[in-house]
């Protein structure tokens, strides 16, 4: 069997090796096994974030967000809601309108998997970092309690 090693691939003159627009160029992926909670009704990081380096500035970052959430409370009125946060700024969020049961004392309660997406321009070749936080829609009494969630980056060729 032959091995052929190189040390760099050049383009000849004239030529661009650029991935053409909209390709994937590097994916980052992070777990979150720490299962968080909060009663609070401000956001709080959930410990779910990842760093990426974009290679161009002129590149977007896709963030896929996907969390299992349980919903604890005395009020079907208490439900979550998340954002999707770009080193201190906040760039997406989302609520979840209760849906679920009431259990044999009248407290309620459900779970529900958010999933989403949401596809950033941030215009830079240093190092950023993509976080996810939660609080409760409102202050109706409900404990979140997170059973699952991963973030994954993904650079696209602009």
């Amino acid at each position: 069997m032959s091995t052929l090693e190189v040390k760099a691939i050049q383009a000849p003159s004239g030529y661009n090796l650029a991935m053409p627009a909209g390709h994937i160029l590097q994916v980052v992926n992070f777990v979150n096994t720490s299962m968080p909670n909060t009663t609070s009704t401000s956001y709080v990081d959930m410990g779910l974030q990842a760093s990426i380096t974009p290679s161009s500035t002129s590149n977007k970052i896709l963030v896929v967000a996907n969390i299992n959430v349980g919903v604890y409370g005395t009020s079907h009125l208490a439900y979550p809601t998340f954002q999707i946060v770009r080193d201190s700024t906040a760039l997406s969020n989302t609520s979840r309108d209760a849906t679920g049961r009431a259990d044999s004392v009248g407290n309620f309660q459900y779970t529900s998997d958010f999933g989403w997406s949401y596809l950033d321009s941030p215009s830079t070749t240093s190092s950023i970092t993509y976080k996810t936080q939660m609080k409760n829609h409102s202050s109706y009494g409900g404990t979140l309690y997170v059973s699952k969630c991963d973030i994954t980056l993904m650079e696209v060729q602009g």
